[in-house]
C-alpha cells in the first residue's frame, strides 16, 4: 500500500477537474435539444451527427456568402470577377489583331489585360508555327509539355507574370507589361531561330 500511496497517480487529493470547454458546453446542449425534441434521452449518437452536418452546413453558407461578397453572383458567369472578356480570343488559325488588342488596352491604362492579350497573342503564334497545337481546354502546364527545352524557362516566366496579372486582385503597371513583352518577344526570337 505504500507503494500505491506514495505514486502521485493513485492522489485524487490533488485532483482538479477542468471546466467543460464552450466546445463542449456547446455539444451538450444541441444534445439536450435533440432529445428533447425526440422525447429520448438515448441519442447522443444522433446529436453528434446532426451537430456535424449543421455546423458543415453552417461553414458552407458562411464561405458561399464570402465569395458571393467579393466576387459578385458567385462563380456564375455573370460574375464580376471571374468573366474573361474575349476569352475565346485564339480559335486556331483565326486572324486577330493582338497588336490593336495591346494598343487599346495600354491606351487604356488596362495592363492587365494588356498582358493577357500578349499571353494569347504569344500561344496563337505559338500554335501558328506548330509548336503547340491550342485546344480550349488546355493549362498552360499541357502547353509547357509541348515545347522545347529551350524556350520552356521563358515560358514559364510568361505565363507566371500572365496568371500573376490576370487573376491577382490588384493593379498591374506598365514595367510588368513590359517586362511581358521582353519575355514575348524572347520566346518568338527563339522558334524563329530554330525555324
Amino acid at each position: 500500500m505504500s507503494n500505491y500511496a506514495a505514486n502521485d497517480d493513485f492522489n485524487y487529493m490533488n485532483l482538479t477537474i477542468q471546466p467543460p470547454s464552450i466546445w463542449q458546453r456547446l455539444q451538450w446542449w444541441f444534445g439536450a435539444l435533440i432529445a428533447s425534441i425526440f422525447d429520448n434521452p438515448n441519442t447522443p449518437w444522433l446529436s453528434n451527427v446532426l451537430f456535424y452536418v449543421i455546423l458543415v452546413a453552417v461553414l458552407g453558407l458562411a464561405i458561399y456568402y464570402i465569395i458571393r461578397l467579393k466576387y459578385g453572383s458567385g462563380f456564375s458567369s455573370e460574375s464580376k470577377h471571374f468573366s474573361l472578356a474575349n476569352s475565346g480570343l485564339v480559335r486556331g488559325n483565326e486572324k486577330i489583331d493582338y497588336d490593336q488588342l495591346i494598343k487599346e488596352a495600354i491606351e487604356e491604362n488596362q495592363f492587365k489585360l494588356a498582358i493577357r492579350y500578349l499571353y494569347l497573342k504569344t500561344l496563337h503564334f505559338l500554335h501558328s508555327k506548330k509548336v503547340i497545337a491550342f485546344k480550349d481546354w488546355k493549362s498552360p502546364y499541357d502547353y509547357e509539355k509541348e515545347l522545347d527545352s529551350g524556350i520552356v524557362t521563358t515560358y514559364r516566366s510568361l505565363t507566371g507574370l500572365f496568371e500573376h496579372a490576370w487573376y491577382g486582385d490588384f493593379n498591374v503597371s506598365t514595367a510588368e507589361f513590359e517586362e511581358g513583352r521582353k519575355l514575348a518577344n524572347t520566346i518568338e526570337s527563339k522558334v524563329d531561330e530554330k525555324g
